[in-house]
């Protein structure tokens, strides 16, 4: 590969943390192999398994191969890049996940090939950036890991430039804006040995990275702040504290928001007479953290005077600090969950989680769901159900197995 180039990375102030599945490892390599690799790197993993690559992501992906897979790792390793280095700025996490050819690859039964392709995504303190490349077929393993390794060391020196001290200008002329393919003439990325090249870039509003990057723990710290976004567009959002308010909190992933949620919001505002505002935690106790790219695209779905509130509050005991003495609207089944003791390890924290959301004067709509799984059984705690106002039936028809994850293989968010 070219060694000016990886010299001209490690000359710039960026550090590093980069984890790659499923191919792309000659990149570690060449970060390492002309010295001075210190001054840019803080780790290097390769998760290979799936085991390994979900532990990594803290909870297995709709696809292990895909752009949302790829910010998930970026983002895990940005968050172990601030662990390591006691600062966000500079700071960049690097995800890679690769679909690569392999030794006894054949057609599928319809005569079609097996798509090869290449996920990496860069995530910082204020930026996501996620490139998807599409690799003709035909080419051996050799060829296509040293295409997936010369794409990783692009997307780092796209982090780089991003940086105003950066020296390497002259060779990724990125300036703030996705990379066009003419621009991609480094000799270890010929043209001809991809078809499809595709980037996107997100930056966060101020009041959004304070949010996300509360330090010394970024992403972990919790205050008494929330991040508020009016009409789905981020731009122009506040960092506030939230006002004591009669408004409904409808708290959710939204990833995305479907039909159930919508007719569910409308069915506690009409049955409640009162406004129902959204709540995302950036946060969130099963999964990994939000980036930026994901997070504009989910704010987007919501419409004109709709308000959402984002926060660091992944649990209902956290959201209920942030919001006193506010109604949430949840599901039954999220209701069961947060009544289900296991939840929070023993019984002591979960008896005290109780008596704090009791005390914080929160309550809760509870909307029915049609599963076998949401039944509240004689030993749901009585204190939380002492909480819960329910919503009439006749208020609100439950879509029939309508459910986010399902709602994601259908019809994604994602734009490649």
């Amino acid at each position: 590969m070219n060694k000016a180039f990886v010299q001209k990375i490690h000359e710039s102030p960026i550090k590093i943390v980069l984890i790659t599945a499923g191919g792309g490892s000659e990149a570690i390599s060449e970060l390492l192999r002309y010295g001075n690799g210190s001054a840019t790197v803080l780790d290097l993993r390769v998760p290979y398994t799936e085991r390994a690559f979900n532990q990594v992501v803290k909870n297995k992906p709709d696809k292990h191969v895909s752009a949302p897979a790829a910010k998930n790792i970026a983002v895990a390793a940005y968050e172990h890049a601030c662990s390591l280095a006691d600062t966000t700025e500079n700071i960049w996490g690097i995800g890679c996940t690769s679909a690569l050819v392999k030794d006894d690859e054949r057609p599928y039964p319809d005569g079609s090939l097996r798509k090869h392709r290449i996920y990496i995504a860069a995530h910082s303190e204020n930026r996501t950036f996620c490139s998807r490349v599409d690799l003709r077929n035909g080419q051996s393993r050799e060829e296509e890991e040293r295409i997936n390794a010369g794409f990783i060391l692009w997307t780092i020196a796209v982090a780089a430039v991003m940086d105003p001290k950066s020296k390497l200008e002259k060779d990724v002329e990125f300036k703030n804006a996705p990379v066009p393919r003419e621009q991609l003439t480094h000799s270890w990325i010929e043209d001809n040995s991809f078809y499809d090249f595709e980037t996107e870039l997100a930056t966060a509003p101020d009041p959004v990275m304070k949010l996300c990057n509360k330090f010394p723990k970024p992403k972990f710290g919790l205050g008494p702040e929330a991040v508020r976004v009016k009409d789905g567009n981020l731009e122009g959002c506040e960092l506030m504290r939230p006002s004591r308010e009669d408004s409904i909190i409808f708290s959710g992933s939204f990833n995305p928001r479907h039909s159930g949620h919508i007719q569910m919001a409308r069915a506690a505002s009409d049955f409640k007479k009162r406004k129902v505002e959204y709540e995302i935690s950036l946060t969130n106790v099963d999964k990994p953290c939000i980036d930026y790219i994901s997070l504009a695209v989910r704010c987007n779905q919501f419409k004109e005077d709709e308000n959402i509130w984002l926060t660091q509050a992944s649990t209902f005991v956290e959201k209920s600090r942030l919001f006193p003495g506010r109604q949430f609207l949840v599901g039954l089944d999220t209701f069961v969950r947060i009544g289900n003791r296991e939840y929070y390890k023993n019984p002591r924290r979960a008896n005290q989680a109780f008596l704090e959301l009791e005390g914080k004067g929160t309550t809760f709509l509870v909307a029915h769901r049609k599963c076998n799984k949401c039944a509240i059984g004689p030993s749901f705690p009585e204190r939380l159900l002492n909480l819960a106002e329910f919503l009439p039936k006749d208020c609100y028809d439950d879509p029939d197995d309508e459910s986010s994850t399902k709602t994601r293989k259908n019809n994604s968010l994602e734009t490649f």
